[in-house]
């Protein structure tokens, strides 16, 4: 496979977010981003309930 043709292989790809799989043009998508988000708050939130 020529340079271009991979190049052109690779452009075509659609890219996927890497936690639910669906379409998405960042890495992670939006969706996803928000629940990790809340999910490490609620995380860090509880840990300091328990250090008091």
């Amino acid at each position: 496979m020529t340079e271009e043709k991979r190049e052109e292989s690779l452009a075509e790809k659609k890219h996927v977010c890497s936690v639910c799989a669906k379409p998405s043009d960042t890495l992670i998508c939006h969706a996803c981003e928000d629940r990790l988000r809340a999910e490490a708050l609620e995380k860090q939130q509880d840990k300091g309930k328990h250090n008091i």
